[in-house]
């Protein structure tokens, strides 16, 4: 059943009638591998006749919040990611740098995992201590050993801060066939029942966090992560490997199986870009086969319906909020929907995620935010800023030196004295790089090099980088390194950075020495005590910052 959260309860007393300070219940629902593309096709679909895929989420987070339309990760990838969210830090600075591996998946923030956005909430002096919860997936890598192991790849870990621990276990992507550590008792679905189909099964758990939870006289933090609408590996390979290699598409929930059906896929003019001479060399040089571009709009129509039942989570959370026994203390909460990266459905030749165009970095972000309504922000924001922003509703301390700015004056319709102009975009290519055969779209890390780039934003001030342009840089073994540089990227055809102004195999002819200045500075942002800090060099006017 599908709950649309405006007037769900009107006779349910509000228990705070308008916007106030801290504290605040703060629940976030953040998806997996959502783009803001096919978010908006869920939401708004172009057919008429089909409705909205996800009401719920147009009515709670479109009409009674904010959407910031320019809002991105700095690593678009999900373990980095979700550390950044975490921690308010950029990967260079919290130490996971990829998915797996010696520095990556959750075994890297071992020793870490007691500083985080949970510890800061929970830990918080009473009165002001949270009641916290994890419902849905962790880290990369989390219960993948055996309860032998130290750390997080212990299936019964349970890392600080965390009242209510209800963590998908190591193939967090299946929709059937998965383990959730119920608070140390774990859950195994059925592999194929849907009644244990994992969004629903995590609906249930967040549903009944928020009914144990206080909500008044203690607050509460929910962080409700589903695996959709990530590829699930457990279901059917519907694809030769003629181009990317088998890929997967993920389950939907019979009742809402073929809701896409009449949808075509978008094909943007970078889809299948007609001329890639001028990207780097890994990138694939065969054009996308027939069977490839269907199979890829079935999966992209199968990730939409998945987006249906996260709509329904979305409505259920709303009505536990709404008829909290008998309160409604949906006014008294900040709602967050969001993801931990972008994806490619054929972009650039790519399917999958990590490298740092427009649909890889740009995340949906919409938060609830009580007394506002119907807003839209285009400042540039980042993951970096949503651990920062939680701390501040939460009225509490951060416990590292955050990367990231609060949100919450935008949320209030205010505009900061100094913004956020460019930012750093990152990837760390494992040591075990192999370039020779087509990325695993499910998990393509190790397939890309190392690179970095610097992204800004709109123009501002007198500012003396190029405003919307993005650089990068390709540190490529045993190859020289390569380039990529488009400016102008808010005007067409530049958005859809199909020409490289710089070639890939000669240092970018800057109009301003600004940009790679900012790039080198930004690589090592508030790391060593000499370095500047990370906001400094995103907000300052010109380089070096004051």
């Amino acid at each position: 059943m599908v709950i649309v959260a405006a007037g769900l309860l009107t006779g349910v007393p509000s228990n705070r009638a308008a916007a106030q300070g801290p504290p605040w219940n703060v629940v976030i629902i953040m998806t997996d591998d959502l783009d803001v593309g096919s978010l908006q096709a869920a939401a708004h679909p172009p057919v008429p006749t089909l409705g909205s895929l996800m009401p719920n989420y147009v009515s709670l987070f479109e009409q009674q919040g904010t959407v910031f339309t320019n809002s991105f990760v700095t690593y678009s990838l999900c373990c980095p990611s979700r550390t950044t969210f975490l921690t308010g830090q950029y990967a260079h600075n919290h130490g996971v740098l990829n998915n797996e591996g010696s520095s990556g998946g959750c075994q890297a923030f071992d020793g870490h995992d007691d500083n985080t956005l949970a510890t800061w909430l929970h830990d918080a002096p009473p009165p002001g201590n949270y009641t916290t919860g994890l419902v849905g997936k962790y880290l990369n890598g989390y219960g993948s050993g055996t309860t032998g192991d130290t750390g997080c790849r212990n299936p019964t870990y349970e890392p600080a801060g965390w009242t209510q621990w209800h963590a998908l276990v190591n193939e967090a992507s299946k929709q059937l066939g998965y383990t959730i550590n119920d608070n140390g008792t774990p859950f195994h679905a059925s592999p194929t029942d849907f009644v244990d189909y994992q969004t629903k099964r995590l609906q249930e758990r967040a549903f009944n966090f928020i009914n144990s939870a206080d909500g008044i006289n203690q607050k509460f933090f929910l962080y409700v992560a589903p695996s959709a609408p990530h590829l699930d590996k457990g279901a059917d390979v519907i694809c030769s490997p003629t181009f990317w290699g088998d890929l997967h598409t993920i389950r939907d929930y019979p009742a809402f199986e073929g809701w896409a059906g009449t949808l075509s896929l978008p094909e943007p003019p970078n889809y299948d870009e007609v001329d890639i001479s001028d990207k780097p060399a890994f990138f694939e040089q065969k054009h996308i086969p027939r069977v490839d571009r269907d199979c890829t709009e079935t999966i992209w129509r199968d990730r939409l319906e998945a987006m249906k039942s996260v709509d329904v989570m979305i409505g259920a959370i709303a009505g536990a909020l709404q008829d909290h026994h008998g309160q409604n203390i949906l006014e008294d909460t900040v709602l967050i929907f969001t993801s931990d990266n972008g994806f490619y459905h054929g972009e650039h030749r790519l399917h999958g995620k990590i490298l740092g165009y427009e649909e890889g970095l740009r995340v949906p972000l919409a938060v609830r935010y009580p007394g506002t309504q119907g807003t839209t922000v285009s400042d540039f924001v980042l993951n970096t800023d949503l651990a920062p922003t939680i701390a501040e509703l939460a009225g509490v301390t951060p416990g590292r030196t955050v990367d990231g700015q609060s949100l919450v004056p935008f949320l209030k319709g205010e505009t900061p004295g100094s913004w956020r102009k460019r930012f750093l975009v990152e990837h760390w290519g494992a040591p075990e790089i192999d370039l020779s055969g087509p990325p695993d779209p499910d998990e393509p890390a190790d397939q890309y090099p190392t690179f970095f780039g610097v992204r800004t934003g709109p123009p501002d001030g007198l500012r003396a980088d190029p405003p919307n342009a993005l650089y990068v840089v390709y540190h490529v073994p045993p190859t020289p390194q390569e380039y990529e540089y488009y400016d102008n990227l808010d005007q067409d055809p530049n958005v859809y950075e199909t020409d490289n102004q710089c070639g890939v195999t000669v240092v970018c002819p800057f109009t301003s020495q600004a940009l790679g200045q900012f790039l080198t500075a930004l690589q090592s942002c508030g790391g060593l005590p000499a370095s500047y800090t990370c906001q400094a060099l995103e907000n300052a006017e010109g380089f070096p910052p004051p």
